[in-house]
Parts: C-alpha cells; structure tokens; sequence
C-alpha cells in the first residue's frame, strides 16, 4: 500500500490530504483504510478504485508518522503502508539586528528595521506569503530592500511558495514638511505676533483719539484692550505646529508600526516604534 500527502511540509491549520492506494495483481479491492497519526486514528476513508482519502486540518504543530491501514474485504487481506513522516510547522515574526524594533528620526529621514521570520521548521513556507506594513505617518514611504519579494502595493510585497526565508529588512521614509512650513511661519506659541496684531487694532485707535475725553472714550479704550487681548490670543487656543503632533514641532511623536507576515492559514504580526523628532 502507498501513502502520500498533498503537503509536506505544511502549515499549521492548512487542510492536508492524506491519499491511500491499495495494491492488487487483479480485482479490485474494497472496504475502508483508516489512518492513524502514530497509535492515534485520525479517520477513515472509503476506498473507490483502490483510491481512499483523508482530509484534516488539526494536526499539532511538528513531526507526526502518519500510515494507512486497510481492514480487507472478502478477496483481499489486510495491508498497512509505511510510515510517512509529516512535518507541520508554525513560525515567528520579530526583529533582529542592532535597531531593534524602536527608532527615532528627524523629520526627512529615514529609519531601518531588519524584521525576523523564523519557520519552525524549514527555511521556505509551502504556499505564497505576504508581508503588509500599516501605522506609517501620513506622508511616509516603505520600501523593502531584500530580494525575492515582488511588490503588491505601496505598503506590501509578496514571496513565492517554497522561497528560501531571510531576513527582510524594511526601511521606512517620514516626509520633511511641517504644519508651519506647509502654512507659513509663525510663533513659536501659535499666538498672532503683538506687532500683527496692532496693525488690526490701528483704525480703532484712530476712532478714539477722535473721541475726545469723557466717559465714551475710557469706554472705548477698554474695548480696545479687550479686543487686543483676544486676538492676541485667541490663535494660542488649541495650537498644533507639528505635522508629527500636538505643541511645539520638536517634540517627539512615536507611532506603532504593524508589520504582518501571512501564508496559508496563519498571520503573525510585529510592533515596531517609530518616533519622529
């Protein structure tokens, strides 16, 4: 009797199919095969044209010796195959290398991660992988500088099924343009200068050297130091300079990067830190 799979080695949680050919000099046989993963039955399959098979999808994580056992019928006598060696396996994204997995950049430059994808087994995955990166600061560009990965879109590459895995290393790109360069300078505090702001206020002043003395005119001048109160600082209420965040533009602003690695059934993830200052 012959066993095959239809993957191995394969990825955890994928469907594999467990295909039994029953031999014969002549006739054909009939019955059922079981198959067994070790002393453990895992099912059983009815056999058409001496052909029995089996699906399964639960297999645990490493090596299992699976074999078929046909039960016999009538005409023919019972029979088992060898044992075929099924390899399952997992894996892990991380980081390596001397960046880590945290780094800070100013605005325009440029911050390199090299990302880990470890099998448990192996060097290449059956089936096709992707690797997509989400979290970039609006503006910023990913680019990906190992071989063998063919781009999808601006944030995402593939790798062809039974590829060799190594690392990958990502490199992501933060835009130079603040909120004050993008909408013109000004203070550091987000107020209108003192000077703007009484160039506004001169046609009032004007209007109460007009108004004489009196009480109309020490009306008039508190009105007029309300006013230029007010639009000295009203631009102060909820300022943002920084295209990478709240306050001042030289403050620090971190982001969390996802970089996701898929194949098959599963998807694994990684967290990078990327700080812009």
């Amino acid at each position: 009797m012959a066993l095959a799979s239809s993957s191995n080695p394969a990825l955890a949680q994928s469907s594999i199919t467990f295909t039994a050919t029953v031999s014969a000099a002549s006739g054909t046989p009939t019955g059922s095969v079981n198959f067994l993963d070790g002393t453990t039955t895992l099912g059983l399959g009815t056999l058409s044209s001496r052909v029995a098979t089996f699906t399964t999808s639960s297999l645990a994580v490493g090596a299992h010796s699976i074999t078929a056992v046909y039960s016999g019928d009538a005409n023919f006598t019972s029979s088992s195959s060898t044992a075929l060696s099924q390899s399952i396996i997992n894996y892990g994204v991380g980081t390596t290398g001397s960046g880590g997995s945290s780094q800070t950049v100013p605005p325009g430059g440029t911050a390199t991660y090299t990302i880990d994808i470890t099998p448990t087994s192996g060097t290449a995955f059956p089936t096709i992988s992707t690797l997509t990166v989400t979290g970039l600061p609006t503006g910023a560009t990913a680019t990906l500088n190992s071989s063998g990965w063919t781009q999808l879109t601006n944030t995402s590459w593939s790798l062809p099924a039974l590829a060799t895995l190594s690392d990958v290393s990502l490199s992501f790109h933060v835009p130079a343009a603040t909120a004050a360069t993008l909408n013109g300078p000004r203070s550091s505090s987000g107020r209108l200068p003192p000077a703007l702001a009484s160039l506004f206020l001169l046609p009032f002043a004007v209007l109460l050297r007009r108004c004489g003395k009196g009480p109309g005119r020490a009306a008039f001048g508190l009105l007029l130091a309300v006013s230029f109160a007010t639009i000295t600082g009203l631009t102060g209420c909820g300022a943002n300079n920084g295209f990478y965040g709240k306050g001042n533009s030289s403050q620090p602003t971190s982001y969390t990067v996802i970089v996701t690695v898929a194949t098959g059934a599963l998807s694994h993830s990684t967290d990078l830190t990327l700080t812009v200052q």
